[in-house]
């Protein structure tokens, strides 16, 4: 699933994100942004919060996936205990990205996350 969003105010910066299942309690995530007008302070997905609501609750934070670069980053979400409340957001589309900047620090693009319908929201554990 993927989700775009330009920045508000003065800057024209934007995003592209996409969260894919690798298996039960884990998802890839890929964020590109594109227009920054500042150093990155902090990348994350937040929620449970619908679009134009806001969410203190990191549910991943992304930061440390641009490994130097400020405008690509990769991760591996482990949603662990948690995976079945998560599945739950992304399918009510309840999951946002933030990316904060010096410049926006209450954020510089902004996307909700959707596409997540048939996500399973129950996981299986092995023993």
């Amino acid at each position: 699933s993927s989700s775009s969003s330009s920045g508000t105010g003065p800057s024209a910066a934007a995003g592209t994100l996409a969260v894919w299942e690798i298996s039960p309690g884990f998802l890839g995530v890929d964020l590109t942004t594109v227009g920054l007008t500042g150093t990155l302070v902090s990348a994350s997905l937040r929620g449970p919060a619908a679009a134009g609501e806001v969410s203190t609750a990191v549910l991943f934070d992304l930061t440390t996936s641009f490994a130097g670069s400020r405008t690509h980053a990769v991760g591996l979400w482990a949603t662990g205990a948690s995976a079945a409340q998560v599945a739950a957001a992304l399918a009510e589309n309840e999951v946002y990205v933030s990316v904060h900047t010096v410049p926006f620090p209450d954020g510089e693009v902004r996307g909700q996350v959707s596409g997540f319908a048939d996500l399973p929201t129950t996981t299986t554990t092995t023993t």
